[in-house]
Order: C-alpha cells, then structure tokens, then sequence
C-alpha cells in the first residue's frame, strides 16, 4: 500500500506546471531614453516564470529579468546609443507560452517621471527643457509641468498617447503664460491623429505650464504617455515630401510659424520606401522623426519652371502641393512602350490633410483610369497602358479643400506581381492566434494566409530558424486558397524557448517568380466595429516551444467520404497521462467552406473516445479538404492536488488548470457525390387523415448493408415511422400520420434521410430534397377514381359538372 502511495505522488510531482502563458497588459513607462539602460514595469499575469524577451528590433534588449510576483515584472532595457527614435514591439516569454505584443517606445531626449501631486498649474510639476516626461493618465487626472523661457525663445512640445499603444487615449494639451492665463489648446491633428503636437515661441520670459489630459477626463492605468517638451524644431511637413535615393538634398521644414532649412542625405534604396528625418535648429534635434518618401527613380517637385518643360518617362515621382480650395494639379508624363504601372499617392500617410482624388487622362482629356481610398485616404491604383505616348495625372482634394499643408507626393512605378504571408485574425478586438506555441511532444494549429495580388498561382512558404526540434517543412498555399492550416509538432527532447521567425514567401506568375516576406498587423488600441486606431507592423512570426502537458489527441483518419447534403462521423480519442484525469473538450479550429459541426464535444474523463458528426449543406463543394481537432481540458478543470510547482515548495492546493489546446494530426476528409439518390412525391392529406408518401431511391455499389430511412421535416403533430430497408431497395413508402389537430399549410422542408454504418463510421444521407406536404382542412380533401388527391382546380371542375348533369 505504502508503495502504491508513493508511486501515486511520484507520478504527480513529475506532471509539468500547467499554467497559463504570460500575459502583459500594460507597462510604465512608455519610453526610455536611447543609449541608456532603464527599466520597465510590466502588469499581466503569469509573469513569475517569464524567462526571454523577444524585442523585433534589435537595437533593444533585455539585461535583466526580476519577476515582482506573478503578475508584476520589472525589464532593464538596453538600446543603442544611435538607435533611431520611435517605438519597439517585443513579447515575453515563459516554459508556458509567448505572450500578447507591446511596445516601449526610444527617445533621444532624457526622460523624468511624472510626479504626483501636478494636477493644476499651481502644482506643475518643474522639469528642464529637452525632456521626455512618463506617467500616466487616471479618471479626472490632468499633468502638469513646468519649464522656464526667455523672451522669443521656441516651446515645441509633442504626446505620444495613443502612439504608445496602452488604450484609447485621446489626449489634449494645453499651455498656460508665466502669468497663469490660457494661451493655447491642441486636441488631434492631421500628421498624428489622435496625438496632440504643438510649437510656438514665447512672447515674454517666464515659467509656462505645460497641462496634459484625455479629451473627456477620463482614464486608466493603461493610459500611459511620453510627453516631450523642449526647443527642438517640430515641423508640420517637409518640402518636398520625398525624393530619389542616393543624393545629398536641401530640404525646407516648415513648421506653425517657423521655416528650418537642412541638407540631408537621402540613402540608396532598391524598393520605394518611407523613411523618418529628424530636424535640427540652435543644436536641438526633434524627438519625432517626419515622414519621408525615398524612390529609386527620377523626382519631380512643383515649380512652373518644371510645367513648362518637356514630359519625362515613367517611372517618377511627382512632389505638390494643393495649395487652394477647388485647386487640381496636373502633371505631364510619357510612356515610352505599353506597359503596365501602378500609381500610388502619399498624402495621409505622411501627415498631410489631403484626401486624395487621382485621375489619368490622354492629353485630349479622356479619362484612362481614376482611383479614390484604398487603405487609407491615399488614393492607389494600376493602370495598363496600350499605347506609347504622353499622359495626364490630375490630383485633387475629395471635398475641393486646398492649404500650405495639403502636400502629396505621387509615385508611378512599373507595377509587378506582389505577395505576402500574414497570420489571419480570427478576432481584430484581441491577439489571439497570432504566435505558434506548441508544447513539446505535443501538435499544435496554426494558419498562414497570403495576399496575393497580380498572380494566382500557388505559393510556396519556408521557414527558417525554428526552435530546436520544430519541423515546419515547405508549406504550399493553393491557387484557389488564401490561407492554409497546418499542424506544427515539437520534439519531445525539445528545449523549452521562443524565438522569432523569418517565412520566405514565393510565387509563380505568368511574368516570372515573386518573392514577398511576411508582415503581420497586431492590433493595440481598436474601438466599436473594429475600427483601429493603433497597430504595430513586424515581419517575423512569434514561435514557442512550451512545457508539456499531459493530454494528447488524435482524429482518425475518416474511410468514407462526407457527401453534400450528408453527415459523417468521425472518432476522436483523447491519451492522458497517468496523474491527470479530466473532462476533455474538443473542437474543430476550422472546417471546410458549406461544412458544420458541433460547438464543442466533451469526452468525460471515464472515457477516452468521442464522436464528432459533420454535416455538409448541399452547397458544399466536392474536393479533398485538410481537417484536425484541438482538444483541451472542460473548464472548471483543476491541476492535480498537491503538485508542487517548484522543487522544495510546500504543496499547494488544486487551482483551475490551464486550458492548453493541443492539435491531432491533419487528416484528409474527402466531401464527394452521395451514393444514393432519391425522389420524393408530393404528400397531399387533411388533417386526420393518414397518407402513403411514396420515395423512389437509385443506389450505388458503397452503401451500408442495412439502412434505416426517416422521413424529416414534418410539422408539429404529424409523425412517420421510420424504416429499415436493404441495399439497392428502390421504393419506399411512409405512413404519414396528421392528427386532427395538424397545423394547415404547405410545408416545404420534407426529405428522407437514409442513414447507417459504413466502413466503421455512421454516415447518412438527404434525399427526395423539394417535394412538399400540403394538409387541408378535414373533409375538404378530394381524391380522384385514381385516388389521387385533386386539386383546387380539379375539385372545381368537377363540382361544375356535377352541377351541370
């Protein structure tokens, strides 16, 4: 007996901690300055194991790691003394998963702490210039701060609020003179949305206060900010807003009230792209880098000079400027041969207030093409040109608007095939599905998904530097696809870790192959109808191999195929190790286009196999699909009492298991024609009165032996015993059954389901789909010498000739 006990507690203590992945939902502070080492706290929960930080840049990292508690974690971050400004999207990771994505953002300035209580004017808070202040924004709360100018001298002071992607924060900023009275208030602007920026000189000396808060007052502790308040330069656009690559450029900053000349350099580019400048004046440099287009081809910039010339040929860039209400520009430019190019305009995405109208027109003004939003207010679009010659491209602002800021930039390349993998979001209100976490020894599902746009071929996805023990093969996303699910399996020697991914992503089109990378959009702050205010772009997939845990599932392959308008059953089983014993739940993670099944199937924990029935709509489509189940513990599921969580530590009592979904193998499920087919007849009867309903069946060779035939969709109150037929029987006949309380009507939904077990699995099949049951008042129902009913037009006719003898 004693051996019996030890044995049980030995096989606990070697179960895994079964706790959930890390989850962050929110850090302070939200910046910290480049080159410099300085801490952040993270809030969540199950932080106590975290044990890696994943930051997707890597002028970032981690140096040191000190769980608070479970959920509290405390990072020293580690930048790059020539790290450019701006934000660094990083995960956590734990032996139990990865967790959701933040950012921290980089500021070139040195930081302070917002310090309570600086909730008026009297009560600032004093900081120096050229500070980056964090804090946070509470309900009611509004930061004040303090700083000292002279006479004439520049304030510029720009939030990252919403920017730094904690919540909905739409904050406003507020100024106030040495002398207390209110100079200037700053809520959304065009170049930062939601985030307020503002620069003005100061016209006497004195202490100004610099107040910020979220527009209604209200707020939260994800509600963070990093303010910056100094004499750098802060621009609202630059002129031009792009140019070629690769040349020392003089360029125009123009600011509120200010213009700052500066020489910079553009960088060689192979591929058009959007880059940041940082502007200097009087030794200081802004904290926020300005939007700017680079391409590998010839710019032009607005001028009359460069009207009255000659057209030059695409590709180009063409810089402008809507300068008046009601303005549209026009641009000149030659195709020297047929060819097809895409024009894409740059206007909202580089701050300006421009919602963009793009027009291509002959020389005679003939519209060739036009083009309003596409992702954003900037127009796009691709324009086949069949012949050589010389073209218009006419620009205009939607709602006839025009000022000294609505600047564009348009960009006419040679338009080629494009293709992108991506992870597709079940949920855009969460993360959820958008990292591979598979515990060791254990399968798990993921889904990769590809745009595609110019081609629509197969693509081929490959990836490299898995975790140790990560097999994830050449994956190939049909044609006819845009998304594909696979089931990723972890070695059970594999070492428990994360890592960051990289996915090839390659194509075949009719011009030549297409290479594409990966780009994944993760939402931070979204709103109602999944409206997103906020997001963070990364270009690798999050992968994680996690402790085990002590359940397995595997779906055995189907032998019969699911026909449409049919059901098929399938057999799941469940393998738990010894020291666990739960409920398990199981379900489908995807299922083929027209196919359904059940929500959830719960296997008890008395047994280790379940059933999961399919149904295909008569719309569903004949092919061969790729299928799996997830399985995980029923909820409500504790871990086994007394595991230990760590060597040495007390036993503690049972707590909610974590619910890990782990993957069977994909199997192949083939939806095909039934083999059988039927026609039903038309049922006519009264209420009370009993009918023969007569279905003609044609069977094939690969039905079961026996089949029991129900006759489905009567209403309420009228029944049909159901029949046990042989194979290749050809007729059936149902006693239809109508009560004399029967509801009067034409019931449209009756068919005959034959049902039974084929190659050990329960299938079943709709015939005789169409036909209808009509049920007349009682006595009204008339049948003919035939005994056929008749209908209302033969009962007529027969009452007419009765009258007429």
């Amino acid at each position: 007996m004693l051996r019996t006990v030890l044995l049980f507690f030995w096989l606990l203590a070697s179960l895994p901690a079964l706790g959930a992945p890390p989850s962050m939902e929110r850090l302070t502070p939200a910046a910290g300055q480049r080159g410099t080492e300085f801490p952040i706290r993270v809030t969540g929960s199950g932080l106590a194991r975290v044990s890696q930080v994943l930051f997707y840049d890597d002028s970032v990292r981690c140096t040191k790691i000190t769980a608070l508690s479970d959920n509290e974690l405390q990072l020293s971050l580690q930048s790059d003394a020539g790290a450019q400004p701006g934000p660094r999207a990083f995960r956590v990771q734990s032996p139990e998963g990865l967790s959701e994505l933040l950012v921290v953002s980089l500021t070139a300035l040195p930081t302070a702490a917002e310090l309570e209580d600086n909730n008026s004017p009297e009560t600032a808070q004093t900081i120096p210039l050229n500070t980056t202040v964090v804090g946070t924004i509470d309900d009611g709360d509004a930061d004040c701060f303090r700083v000292t100018l002279g006479q004439g001298q520049r304030l510029s002071v720009e939030a990252e609020a919403i920017r730094s992607g904690g919540a909905m924060f739409d904050a406003v900023v507020n100024i106030f003179s040495p002398d207390g009275t209110w100079l200037r208030s700053v809520d959304d602007t065009f170049e930062t949305q939601q985030d307020p920026w503002l620069s003005m000189t100061a016209a006497a000396a004195g202490d100004y206060v610099i107040q910020i808060h979220e527009t209604s007052f209200e707020g939260g502790e994800a509600n963070r900010y990093a303010l910056h308040i100094g004499e750098f330069p802060r621009p609202a656009m630059v002129w031009p807003p792009g140019a070629s690559a690769d040349q020392q450029l003089p360029l125009e900053f123009r600011g509120e009230a200010e213009t700052w000349h500066q020489t910079v350099m553009v960088p060689a580019v192979s591929e058009s792209t959007t880059i940041r400048l940082f502007p200097e004046a009087s030794g200081s440099r802004a904290p926020i880098g300005i939007p700017f287009r680079v391409s590998p081809f010839a710019s032009l910039t607005e001028s009359a000079q460069e009207q009255q010339e000659r057209p030059l040929a695409l590709p180009l860039a063409f810089n402008g400027l809507v300068s008046q209400s009601g303005e549209s520009d026009v641009w000149r430019f030659l195709v020297v041969t047929p060819a097809k190019f895409r024009f894409e305009v740059f206007a909202a995405r580089i701050g300006s207030p421009l919602d963009a109208i793009l027009e291509i027109r002959t020389t005679d003004g003939v519209l060739v093409a036009s083009a309003d939003d596409e992702d954003s207010h900037d127009s796009a679009i691709s324009v086949t040109f069949a012949a050589a010659g010389e073209y218009r491209a006419v620009i205009r602002d939607k709602r006839g608007n025009g000022s000294s800021r609505h600047v564009y930039r348009i960009e006419a390349a040679p338009w080629r095939p494009t293709v992108t993998a991506f992870v597709p979001r079940p949920n855009r209100l969460s993360q959820e599905r958008q990292t591979l976490q598979v515990p060791r020894g254990n399968r798990t599902t993921v889904f990769l998904g590809v745009r595609r746009d110019g081609f629509s071929g197969d693509v081929r996805l490959d990836a490299s530097g898995l975790p140790v023990g990560v097999e994830l093969g050449s994956v190939t996303v049909p044609a006819d696809r845009f998304w594909v699910p696979l089931v990723v399996e972890a070695d059970e020697q594999s070492p428990v870790g994360g890592g960051l991914v990289n996915l090839a992503v390659t194509g075949q089109s009719e011009a030549g192959p297409v290479a594409g990378h990966f780009r994944q959009v993760v939402d931070l702050v979204a709103a109602s109808a999944d409206q997103l205010f906020q997001s963070a772009e990364v270009d690798r997939l999050a992968v994680a191999v996690t402790e085990s845990v002590p359940w397995r599932v595997d779906l055995q392959q189907p032998r019969t195929s699911l026909a449409p308008d049919g059901t098929l059953s399938l057999k799941v089983t469940v393998h738990r190790d010894a020291g666990f014993n739960g409920d398990m739940e199981i379900t489908f993670p995807f299922l083929p286009p027209w196919v359904d099944g059940p929500q959830k199937v719960l296997i008890p924990a008395t047994e280790t196999e379940g059933e999961c029935v399919l149904r295909a709509w008569p719309e569903a489509e004949p092919r061969t699909w790729p299928l799996c189940v997830e399985a995980r513990p029923a909820a409500g599921t504790a871990e086994p009492a007394g595991v230990p969580r760590e060597p040495g530590e007390r036993r503690q009592r049972p707590r909610p298991l974590h619910r890990t979904a782990v993957s069977s193998q994909l199997v192949a499920l083939t939806i095909a024609r039934a083999p059988v087919s039927g026609t039903l007849q038309p049922i006519v009867t009264e209420q009370g009165r009993s009918v023969m309903a007569r279905c003609r069946l044609v069977c094939g060779s690969e039905l079961p032996e026996r089949l029991t035939a129900v006759l489905e969709g009567l209403p309420n109150r009228v029944t049909a015993k159901s029949l046990l037929v042989n194979r290749g029987t050809a007729d059936l006949q149902f006693e239809v059954q109508p009560e004399a309380t029967a509801p009067i009507g034409s019931f449209d939904e009756i068919r005959v389901r034959l049902s039974g077990e084929l190659n050990g699995e329960q299938v079943s099949w709709i015939v005789g789909r169409g036909a209808g049951l009509q049920i007349m008042p009682a006595g009204e129902l008339q049948l003919g010498t035939d005994g056929r009913p008749l209908s209302r037009l033969e009962v007529l006719r027969k009452k007419a000739a009765s009258q007429q003898k």
